[in-house]
């Protein structure tokens, strides 16, 4: 039995149709959900010599994650774009690093201040809602 190539082309396009809904509705999609619970993300490259030096302080806070900032959890996280573009898709990363608080209502407020722990503390604690010492590492909370 031969097929024409309009069938042909009917079928393939009906798979790649599947096939698009099927990946679109699949976790590829993380990256466009809110995130359930403030995210506080610094996105950085391996060869920026800027995210070489802001990383080590970033890190000490992603030791503490989740944070809780007056009673509000908040996920503390190290993505690279380049190994995990699914993180980063959608991301406003003008440049590295690039340091955003995602809130569950769907804003997304850029971090400019000073690269140390204090400063992400500060942040935090501003963008949260929350007063000067209210942030506390998960391990401090559960005591």
């Amino acid at each position: 039995m031969a097929y024409s190539w309009k069938t042909i082309a009917l079928i393939v396009t009906i798979v790649l149709l599947l096939f698009g809904l099927w990946h679109a509705s699949s976790g590829s999609s993380e990256s466009f959900e809110n995130p359930t619970e403030p995210t506080f993300t610094m996105y950085y490259a391996d060869w920026c010599g800027h995210c070489k030096t802001a990383k080590p302080e970033f890190e000490k806070l992603v030791a503490k994650s989740p944070m809780d900032v007056n009673g509000v959890k908040c996920k503390i996280r190290l993505v690279s774009p380049e190994k995990q573009p699914e993180l980063a898709k959608g991301k406003q990363i003008k440049g590295f690093p690039t340091f955003l608080m995602e809130t569950p209502d769907g804003k997304m407020v850029e971090y400019k201040g000073p690269r140390s722990t204090d400063g992400y503390l500060a942040f935090i604690n501003k963008t949260l809602g929350g007063s000067e010492g209210d942030v506390t590492g998960d391990e401090e909370s559960a005591v």
